[in-house]
């Protein structure tokens, strides 16, 4: 692993660890490590692979199982539709734990890559998947650290996701109850969405009750 790539891996685990801390120290310096430059030498060539579901376990636990619902069975991709009031964004889950650097040392991975239509224009979407691990600050900094990456190499992204000209966008995706039980921290996600409104991350929490046919409904974001 490249010097400049583990100074850049090891800003953002302080800020995930930081965040965990009650209360957080400083959401400045989730902005702070948005704002540094992603290392070149860190680009993975995203290889064509198969879209849909890539675990083959037979029995699905925890995470799993709201990722399996999400993904279509191999070789397929899944709709969707997005609530956010009386606004609805179709989207389509196509690809299933994905690596998003070359390094095994600092690797950051996807749960799901996706694309979403809003106003007009596809995006390409990265999403993080709760069930019941950390709380919804802790998932939203994994989640911009996902979008971070994928931004800075958006070209090798956009034919990936069969998208072809907008910036990569983040979800994170967990069941109603896991916003209930952590409903405490909800306003710091909120007061963070809003200071990253500055910038070019995009991000919203949604919930999802695994139900085919079921929408996402956002719990909160800045996409608009």
């Amino acid at each position: 692993m490249s010097t400049s790539f583990c100074q850049w891996a090891t800003e953002w685990e302080c800020v995930r660890e930081s965040v965990q801390k009650d209360p957080p120290n400083d959401l400045q310096a989730i902005i702070a490590a948005w704002g540094k430059r992603v290392p070149r030498c860190s680009f993975r060539d995203l290889k064509k692979m198969e879209a849909g579901y890539r675990k083959t376990n037979m029995r699905d636990r925890g995470e799993q199982i709201i990722e399996r619902a999400l993904l279509a069975t191999k070789g397929g991709i899944a709709g969707h539709l997005i609530k956010s009031g009386k606004k609805e964004y179709p989207m389509v889950a196509i690809h299933h734990s994905v690596y998003l650097t070359k390094f095994k040392e600092g690797q950051v991975i996807a749960d799901a890559l996706a694309a979403v239509f809003v106003d007009g224009h596809w995006h390409p979407l990265v999403i993080e998947v709760k069930n019941t691990a950390q709380d919804p600050l802790c998932a939203l900094v994994q989640n911009l650290q996902q979008v971070r990456l994928l931004r800075a190499q958006v070209r090798r992204v956009l034919p990936f996701v069969k998208v072809s000209d907008r910036g990569v966008w983040g979800m994170v995706l967990a069941p109603p109850k896991y916003f209930e039980q952590h409903k405490d921290c909800l306003g710091l996600c909120r007061k963070l969405l809003s200071l990253l409104k500055q910038t070019q991350a995009r991000v919203i929490l949604a919930k999802w009750d695994n139900q085919l046919g079921h929408p996402f409904e956002v719990v909160c974001g800045n996409w608009r």
